[in-house]
C-alpha cells in the first residue's frame, strides 16, 4: 500500500472577537433588526444568484451565522467584529456606501483575511464608481467557494464598465466555469451591453432535462450536460452523477448548481445526472435497474471515452453508487462518493468487484451524521482488499463540503481521470489536510 499526502481542503477562517468598548451606543430591538435585515439584503445579492434553496442558505451563513447567535436585548454587547458587521449593514441599507466601506475597513483592520469582508468591501466600491478597487477586493474575496462564483460575476462586471472587454469576457467565462447559474442575470445586467456583440460573449448551454423509455416500458428522466463548445464527432469523458436527499429534480440541480453542472461543460464532459422513480429514490438495487439501459442510451448518442462512464454519488446518491458499481464494474471508469452512508451487507461484500476502478471517498470533518464513520469502514475494506482506494477527510467542512464546490469536484474528477488513463495506483489514505490548494 501507498501513502501520500495531497493538500485539496478549505481553510475555515474563525476570527476572534475583539470586546465592544464600552463607549458603544445601545443597538435597539429594532434597529438590530432592521440592520440584520439589510445585511441579509446584501448577502441576498449574493444569495439571488443561486438557483435553489441549499445554495441561498449556504450564500448567506457566513455571515447571518454571526447575527443568529446573539439575542436582541444582548446587542450592545456583541464583540466588536459582530457589532461592526451590524454597523456596515445600517449604513448600507441607508445607501452610505462610504460610510459602509469605512467599517468594512476597520473590521478588515481585525479579520484581513475574511472573503466576505472583502466581498462587503467591494459591493460599497461598486455603489459609488471606485471599480479598480471594487476588482482588487473582488480577488479577495475568491478564497471563499460560495462566495466566489459571485465575486468573479462583479469583478467581470467591473472590467466591463471599465472598457476592459477582452478581461471581462475572460472573468465572465471563469464565473460559469466556478459555478454561476444564473444566466437570466446576464441578459439583464447593464455592465454586460457593451460585451453582447462580442464573438467571446458565449452563454454555455443549460442542462437539458430529457428522458426515455426502456425496453420494460419505464419513462427515464435524467439531465444532461454537454461540454462548452460540443462537437458530436468528438470523444469525451462522461459521468454519471447520482444525487442524494429525495433525488428529485431540485437534488438534481443542487448537485448540479454545487459540483458537475456548468462546471463540467467548461471541463468538456458529458454529464448525465438521472431523476429517481417517483415512487421511490435510489434506495434498493431495484431502483436502479433502468440505470444500464440509460447509459446504453447516452453512448448510442454520443462518442463516450473508453465506452464507460464515470461514477459520483453526493449522499445517499454515493450509497447508490456503491451498488451500481458493485453490481455493474465493468460499466465504470472510477467511482467517487461526496460522501456516502453505509452501504448494505451484500454491497459491503461485494467490494472486491471494484478492483481496478478507482474509488474516492471524501467527507466533512464537521459532518456529525454517519457518513464519515461509513466512508471510513468502507475505505478499511478496500484497503486491506488493496484496492486503489483515496480517502479524503476535508477540514472544517460539513456534510456538503463546500471546499468540492465551484470547479474544484472537476478539478478532482480530472485528477482521478488521469488515474484511470495510466493505470492502478493500489490503495492510500488522504486524511486531514490543514491548507487550501
Amino acid at each position: 500500500m501507498s501513502e501520500h499526502a495531497v493538500a485539496a481542503t478549505r481553510r475555515h477562517h474563525h476570527p476572534h472577537a475583539a470586546p465592544a468598548p464600552s463607549t458603544t451606543s445601545r443597538l435597539t430591538r429594532p434597529r438590530v433588526l432592521a440592520a440584520l435585515l439589510a445585511f441579509l439584503s446584501i448577502l441576498g445579492l449574493a444569495a439571488a444568484y443561486a438557483s435553489n434553496d441549499q445554495l441561498r442558505a449556504q450564500a448567506i451563513s457566513g455571515v447571518s451565522g454571526w447575527f443568529a447567535s446573539t439575542p436582541f436585548d444582548m446587542a450592545d454587547e456583541l464583540p466588536l467584529n459582530r457589532r461592526l458587521r451590524y454597523e456596515a449593514a445600517d449604513l448600507f441599507m441607508r445607501k452610505d456606501w462610504r460610510g459602509a466601506e469605512r467599517i468594512y475597513q476597520e473590521l478588515h483592520r481585525l479579520e484581513p483575511e475574511s472573503p466576505d469582508v472583502w466581498y462587503g468591501l467591494a459591493l460599497c466600491r461598486h455603489h459609488f464608481g471606485d471599480y479598480e478597487r471594487a476588482i482588487e477586493a473582488n480577488k479577495k474575496a475568491l478564497a471563499d467557494p460560495v462566495l466566489a462564483p459571485l465575486a468573479q460575476f462583479n469583478l467581470a462586471a467591473e472590467l466591463a464598465l471599465l472598457g476592459r472587454s477582452r478581461d471581462a469576457l475572460a472573468a465572465l467565462d471563469s464565473a460559469f466555469r466556478i459555478g454561476f447559474r444564473d444566466l437570466g442575470r446576464i441578459g439583464r445586467e447593464p455592465a454586460f451591453a457593451s460585451l453582447r456583440h462580442e464573438p467571446g460573449f458565449l452563454i454555455p448551454p443549460a442542462p437539458q432535462l430529457l428522458s426515455f423509455t426502456t425496453r420494460g416500458g419505464e419513462t427515464v428522466r435524467y439531465l444532461l450536460v454537454l461540454p462548452r463548445h460540443f462537437d458530436p464527432s468528438r470523444t469525451y469523458p462522461a459521468l454519471l452523477g447520482l444525487p442524494g436527499s429525495s433525488q428529485d429534480t431540485d437534488a438534481a440541480n443542487f448537485v448540479l448548481d454545487s459540483f458537475w453542472g456548468m462546471q463540467a461543460s467548461y471541463h468538456n464532459w458529458i454529464v448525465i445526472t438521472p431523476l429517481a422513480p417517483e415512487r421511490a429514490g435510489f434506495a434498493y438495487a431495484d431502483d436502479l435497474r433502468s440505470v444500464p439501459e440509460l447509459l446504453d442510451h447516452v453512448a448510442g448518442r454520443f462518442r463516450i471515452e473508453g465506452g464507460k462512464f464515470h461514477l459520483a454519488g453526493y449522499s445517499n446518491g454515493g450509497t447508490a453508487a456503491f451498488m451500481l458499481a458493485t453490481a455493474h464494474p465493468d460499466r465504470f471508469h472510477s467511482l467517487t462518493a461526496l460522501p456516502c452512508y453505509e452501504i448494505a451487507d451484500d454491497v459491503f461484500d461485494r467490494l472486491e468487484a471494484l478492483a481496478g476502478m478507482p474509488v474516492t471517498l471524501t467527507f466533512g470533518e464537521l459532518d456529525d451524521g454517519p457518513s464519515p464513520a461509513a466512508t471510513k469502514r468502507i475505505h478499511r475494506r478496500l484497503t486491506s482488499l488493496e484496492l486503489d482506494s483515496t480517502l479524503i477527510e476535508y477540514e472544517g467542512d460539513r456534510h456538503a463540503v463546500g471546499a468540492l464546490m465551484g470547479d474544484r469536484f472537476m478539478r478532482l474528477l480530472d485528477d482521478i481521470r488521469t488515474r484511470t488513463l495510466l493505470g492502478p495506483a493500489g490503495a492510500r489514505t488522504h486524511s486531514r489536510f490543514a491548507h487550501d490548494e
